[in-house]
């Protein structure tokens, strides 16, 4: 057996090797001194050609990460058939493909090629194909899946076409190799052998479960689990550890009271008899933790040393590895080589990172994560020219705190989230968004701190555009960024149901901008992501300046999150997209500078929003 007090001392030579950085030449690619050249990054993510022709959508995902033997009986594949005339990732030509056609999926592991399931489907998103576990055996490693698509003949004579397609990697196939391979992944893992924390992540939701830190179940231990799992959205600071946190207990005590449900102690960890101190204590609070390897992550033996001190405790909740690996110019492979390694370690806590850069190898690196947290800066900075290092910002030279940004403060957090949204979508990568607001200034290239509503509004659209874990950088942080942060945690019991309902529908709403006398008609976006048909519509700027999503249940009535994005304050009228929903109630769950009204119209309520500057409200209508 190792000695532990000889793995700590390498593990701290490890911090000290890795800290003793000798200067970086490049960020997020860019050359940014004076006197350096300009030269094109490149690594730039385009976005997907449009095709002239219909094309067929093909794309299969499992269900759940991981699936548990002794609780888990049953895995689902879920499956999206569907048209679109972009070549995304998954998509083929459709010949003669119309809306009435039957396919046939069959799943099947390629390791011996064993039949799981077989299905006939129609076109739909997100359709799930059922399979017993037991038909294969439980392991650490993940089993890989293929999915075959078999468009069927409308004539019964007619021998059908068959391609395969992955749900990973970009393929188009080519109609004459109808033999080609893709693949997926399965984790059906042994009960959790090293204690009773296990944390799933339904893949199809983007969203983390988790069940009860006081529960003796959780799918470790060789129990089977009881408590049911539910969903969680992630709501907590990265705080700093050594001059900080590791010098007041209380400060767990008052995130909790807060209601923030995690901490993510920033390292390095200089006193490890504190860091024990404070991870028992946010045990006994039911705080959950991000553990953060970022100073050493490519390093396997202070990775090693560091998981199998802590995968035993019960309220580890995500591994932490790169932080922002983009913009250090990382090797493409480093993070997802320590992410398979930990994987191995263990395998029933997902692992994350973060990314900083607009679009520097964008795809590469996010295909190495389970969770991905992205961080825009844009309070305070000078867009344009570095204030710091005195040289202009392009978007091939220049570092200015928030690469690319156009210095439109929120704004700027919606375009880049936005497009990293849509990047995920077009590649076909399923997986949970945790934003990262703004929470700290008065240094370095930020003039100053954001204000609390501009902090509320950086997390509302981090949640319109899809993510499912706020993360903001730094605590300690204002008096003014702490109490919004605690209004918004305490509206989030409310918002949680919503975002993660198991038949939440997600609509962009019709805003229309009212003027003294005149209207603007135009929509921000009308497209449904959920129907067969799949043209996803990227607005380079928001209609209005308002930014708004719905989301829509059978049970709960809808939830409607708007921010203005300006800096003047606006009256807009929104439409609900329910078309079952009559809105007979509103109710206010957070509001930073709204009012609103109801007008009776012909076909339902519309809403009358007064929102002013860099406002923001969450709105559930009944």
């Amino acid at each position: 057996m190792s000695n532990p007090l000889i793995l700590h001392v390498i593990f701290l030579l490890f911090i000290v090797l890795d800290t003793l950085v000798v200067g970086q030449d490049t960020w997020c690619g860019k050359y940014y001194r004076q006197g350096e050249k300009e030269v094109e990054p490149g690594g730039r993510y385009r976005p997907p050609e449009l095709s002239p022709d219909p094309l067929l959508l093909f794309r299969c995902d499992t269900e759940i990460k991981p699936y548990i033997h002794g609780e888990d009986k049953v895995a689902n594949v879920v499956v999206d058939i569907g048209i679109t005339h972009q070549n995304l990732s998954g998509s083929f030509p459709m010949l003669d493909i119309t809306p009435d056609r039957q396919f046939q999926v069959t799943i099947h592991t390629t390791d011996d090629g064993h039949t799981l399931a077989k299905e006939t489907l129609s076109l739909g998103m997100k359709q799930p194909i059922s399979f017993p576990l037991d038909q294969i055996q439980p392991r650490s490693s993940a089993y890989e899946i293929q999915c075959r698509l078999r468009v069927l003949p409308r004539d019964p004579t007619t021998k059908p076409v068959v391609y395969q397609m992955d749900s990973v990697e970009s393929i188009i196939m080519d109609v004459e190799t109808p033999d080609g391979t893709a693949v997926t992944r399965l984790y059906y893992l042994p009960p959790n052998p090293h204690g009773h924390s296990t944390v799933k992540m339904d893949v199809i939701r983007s969203v983390l479960l988790v069940r009860d830190q006081s529960s003796s179940s959780g799918g470790g231990g060789g129990v089977e689990g009881t408590t049911p799992w539910k969903p969680l959205i992630p709501f907590g600071f990265y705080t700093s550890f050594d001059n900080y946190l590791a010098k007041n207990l209380s400060i767990l005590d008052d995130a909790k009271q807060r209601g923030f449900n995690f901490v993510h102690p920033v390292p390095t960890f200089g006193n490890m008899t504190a860091l024990d101190l404070i991870l028992d204590r946010m045990e006994e609070l039911g705080l959950w933790l991000v553990y953060d390897m970022r100073w050493h992550y490519k390093n396997r033996t202070a990775v090693t040393e560091q998981v199998e001190r802590i995968r035993a405790r019960k309220n580890i909740l995500v591994w932490y590895t790169a932080d922002e690996p983009d913009g250090w110019g990382d090797e493409l492979d480093a993070p997802r080589r320590t992410a398979e390694w930990i994987e191995e370690l263990d395998g029933y806590h997902p692992v994350s990172l973060v990314l900083n850069c607009n679009n520097y190898h964008l795809s590469e690196y996010t295909r190495s994560t389970d969770i991905l947290f992205t961080d825009v800066y844009p309070i305070g900075i000078n867009a344009t020219y570095s204030a710091v290092y005195h040289t202009p910002c392009t978007p091939s030279f220049g570092v200015c705190g928030c690469d690319e940004c156009k210095g439109r403060g929120v704004e700027d957090v919606s375009t880049r989230t936005k497009r990293l949204s849509d990047m995920l979508r077009w590649t076909g990568q399923r997986k949970p968004i945790w934003g990262v607001p703004q929470a700290f200034g008065e240094q370095s290239f930020w003039s100053r701190q954001p204000t609390g509503r501009e902090f509320t509004a950086m997390t509302m659209i981090y949640f319109i555009h899809g993510a499912t874990g706020i993360s903001p950088w730094i605590a300690p942080t204002t008096a003014g960024i702490m109490d919004a942060a605690t209004r918004i945690a305490k509206a989030l019991p409310n918002i949680t149901p919503f975002l993660t309902h198991a038949a939440v529908t997600k609509h962009y709403p019709k805003l229309e901008l009212v003027l003294s006398s005149t209207r603007d008609e135009s929509t921000f976006a009308t497209h449904d992501q959920t129907g067969s048909t799949f043209s996803p519509v990227s607005e380079e700027r928001p209609i209005n300046g308002i930014v708004a999503a719905q989301w829509d249940t059978p049970d709960r009535g809808s939830l409607l999150i708007l921010v203005n994005l300006l800096d003047r304050p606006l009256r807009v009228s929104v439409s609900p997209t329910n078309d079952n929903l009559k809105t007979r109630r509103t109710e206010m769950l957070l509001s930073e500078g709204v009012e609103i009204q109801e007008k009776q119209v012909e076909m339902g309520n519309e809403l009358l929003v007064d929102v002013e500057a860099v406002g923001s409200a969450v709105i559930v209508l009944t």
